[in-house]
């Protein structure tokens, strides 16, 4: 009886473990850190000076959506385009088109961005570290 009893048992727990992953949890456990991480892109003129004053707009390629990103980063001719307060809405491979004006000059560009399986921080996939206007 107590043979029957252990078996029922272990049965259980198994079921039970199985039952709770449903194959979408990552392979390791999860341990994100308190490092917020933010990706930039530095604009030059034609000159190849830092160009300030830019309007840069980021859009997400899949929706169309105009994101909240395109700030100044502190640094002259330096702008954010996504950071990791996105994580919880991007896909694991995702583009986006970041493009900026000043005056009658401009750019546009791709990036493509993901996460880090954990979904702790937004990933640069692709796409370039400067841009520069063009008349």
């Amino acid at each position: 009886m107590f043979r029957v009893r252990t078996r029922v048992a272990a049965l259980l727990v198994l079921a039970g473990v199985l039952v709770a992953c449903d194959g979408n949890e990552p392979q390791t456990p999860c341990a994100c850190t308190e490092e917020f991480r933010s990706y930039h892109l530095s604009v030059v003129d034609g000159a190849g000076e830092p160009a300030d004053g830019v309007d840069v707009r980021v859009v997400r390629v899949l929706t169309g959506e105009r994101l909240n990103f395109g700030a100044p980063a502190g640094t002259p001719g330096v702008y954010v385009i996504l950071d990791d307060s996105f994580t919880d809405r991007i896909a694991a491979d995702e583009s986006f088109q970041v493009g900026g004006v000043r005056g009658e000059a401009s750019f546009t560009t791709e990036f493509r961005f993901g996460t880090d399986e954990c979904r702790c921080h937004v990933l640069r996939l692709a796409g370039p570290d400067s841009v520069t206007l063009q008349p």
